[in-house]
């Protein structure tokens, strides 16, 4: 059985949301390219500067590595990115800046998890603690 999702274009038309066809997807009867989506992780607009008056700015965030089936890329606030880059940086070096995994595509939801759990304890047992949540971690 197919996982497919429609929604309706603006003529009424229903878009394929199958997991096969490139976005952006066409409607199946008209072929009118369907609008893009908001990003995950960012305020929708409105008005002139995207948010509603008296709202909180919206958090720093950089990529995340999520499943592959999903359509966007996962988003992690910065402040929580940075607990986790601590623990991987006293591990793995320095040499590779938060701002460059950004680009590369952020660190993996399990890496995420690996590095806070490790961050509990004195740093001394970071090493032992980051690998004994990945040996923890069961894939499905």
């Amino acid at each position: 059985m197919s996982r497919e999702h429609t929604t309706k274009c603006s003529c009424g038309c229903i878009y394929s949301k199958s997991m096969h066809q490139p976005y952006p997807r066409k409607c199946i009867n008209c072929g009118t390219p369907e609008a893009p989506r908001e990003p995950i992780g960012e305020p929708p607009h409105q008005g002139t500067s995207g948010k509603p008056p008296g709202a909180a700015p919206a958090p720093a965030t950089m990529p995340m590595q999520i499943a592959s089936y999903r359509r966007e890329p996962g988003r992690l606030p910065l402040c929580i990115a940075e607990k986790a880059y601590e623990v991987y940086s006293a591990l793995h070096g320095d040499r590779q800046s938060l701002s460059r995994l950004g680009e590369r595509g952020g660190f993996s939801a399990g890496e995420v998890i690996a590095f806070l759990y490790a961050r509990q304890f004195p740093r001394p047992q970071w090493s032992d603690r980051v690998h004994e949540a990945f040996r923890g971690m069961v894939a499905s």
